[in-house]
């Protein structure tokens, strides 16, 4: 191991799987699944957040993504 490493513990490296730190706010964003959501979103769902999908009249997109 390099002396100019820093070391950080092995509990601090590992994050769950689909799971990603958002840079801005360090908060724990977890994947949608659809990539092209996840950009909308801002990277992902914050853990213990909520997402309302609401229908909208003009488009289909709620039957898309409710599917």
């Amino acid at each position: 191991m390099s002396s100019f490493r820093k070391r950080v513990p092995e509990s601090q490296t590992k994050l769950p799987p689909a799971t990603r730190l958002n840079p801005h706010s360090a908060q724990l964003l977890v994947s949608t699944g659809v990539p092209s959501l996840d950009d909308l979103l801002g990277g992902g769902l914050p853990v213990g957040g909520i997402l309302m999908i609401e229908e909208d009249r003009q488009t289909g997109y709620s039957n898309t993504l409710l599917s």
